[in-house]
């Protein structure tokens, strides 16, 4: 490549990253995003979107705020839409009003038109009204959030279903060929947090971890409470702590942990194997989790999990923080509890 081509494709590049930026920072494509991250929730299509979307691109940035009324015919948004037909089109709108996304203000004649005074001011405006979105974007926003955490409830949920199915096919004591047969062909359907939930339970998941003699030989009771002791040897370094975690509170801090947990965990080795199906739910695989027992011991490594499931959605990789624990406990000694607390306190709120 010459030296002119060089130059073209750095400004070609510099273009394309100057409109991503723009479009990040821009509050119309903000908001789109998050209405096609709840489109479920919402009742909407991916036409629907679509629709949306050629809506927002013929409203001005700048028009974010105050009026937001879109005056396009028909055959504009078609041309914006994919080239839809008209039909579809008027579908569409019609289910953005539903959503209660836009305010459709129809004119006698079926035009969309403004009508000023003679000191330009607007009298009547007949056209599609984007006004409610900004309005919405709290409720979008806490949509996604909850949107986020069914996700990872479902797959938490179907990974203990499936962990469930190996036991049983295993365990010819336990077969039951038409529960197993059921529990397979619902797992190929869409099924809510709710019906898979019945589902794990109809399958009877036992809450008891047999681990090895070595993670039981760990397990530290006392006839008042059970409590983690962290400041035991560690195959990595591990720094030494006077502060122990009672289960009672490592449960008060992990709610949302707890919650995909078929029984409450009533010992360490309930949260161990708790930790080990919600560790596929949030990206760590089993390579990823053999690696953290060998370097930070189960009991650490179960904490970093149970503290990535509840700082979901905060922290954006789980699997790349748990590995960045294991290569920084090989440098330096791993303060546990610290780093658990970090993960399970409670965010501040933002403003969108």
């Amino acid at each position: 490549m010459n030296n002119l081509g060089i130059v073209r494709s750095r400004a070609a590049k510099a273009a394309r990253s100057e409109v991503i930026t723009a479009k990040a920072s821009d509050p119309r494509w903000q908001c789109l995003d998050l209405i096609c991250a709840t489109r479920e929730q919402l009742g909407l299509r991916s036409r629907d979107i679509t629709v949306l979307r050629g809506l927002l691109s013929l409203l001005p940035s700048q028009q974010w705020q105050g009026e937001m009324v879109v005056f396009a015919g028909n055959a504009a948004l078609i041309s914006r839409c994919d080239g839809m037909d008209e039909r579809t089109l008027r579908r569409a709108l019609a289910a953005l009003s539903a959503a209660g996304l836009i305010r459709r203000h129809s004119s006698p004649n079926g035009k969309r038109y403004r009508l000023r005074d003679h000191d330009g001011e607007t009298l009547l405006a007949y056209g599609i009204s984007l006004a409610p979105l900004p309005a919405l974007l709290p409720h979008l926003t806490a949509l996604h959030e909850t949107a986020k955490r069914e996700a990872l409830r479902q797959k938490a949920l179907r990974s203990a279903i499936r962990q469930r199915l190996f036991h049983m096919t295993t365990n010819s004591a336990e077969l039951d060929a038409q529960l197993l047969e059921t529990a397979r062909l619902s797992l190929r359907r869409k099924l809510d947090s709710e019906a898979l939930e019945s589902l794990l339970q109809q399958l009877q998941m036992p809450a008891v971890l047999t681990g090895s003699d070595s993670q039981n030989d760990r397990h530290i009771q006392s006839s008042n409470k059970e409590t983690l002791i962290l400041n035991e040897p560690q195959p990595c370094k591990s720094k030494p702590m006077t502060d122990d975690l009672t289960l009672g509170e490592c449960l008060e801090l992990v709610p949302d942990a707890c919650g995909f947990a078929a029984v409450r965990p009533e010992s360490w080795e309930d949260l161990g194997q708790l930790g080990d199906q919600l560790a596929p739910a949030i990206g760590i695989d089993a390579a990823g989790m053999q690696l953290a027992k060998s370097r930070l011991g189960w009991h650490a490594t179960t904490l970093a999990v149970l503290g990535l499931v509840q700082a979901f959605g905060r922290i954006r990789k789980p699997a790349a923080y748990l590995a960045r624990l294991v290569q920084r406990a090989a440098d330096e000694p791993l303060d546990a509890l610290r780093m658990f607390r970090s993960l399970t306190r409670t965010p501040s709120v933002a403003a969108f």
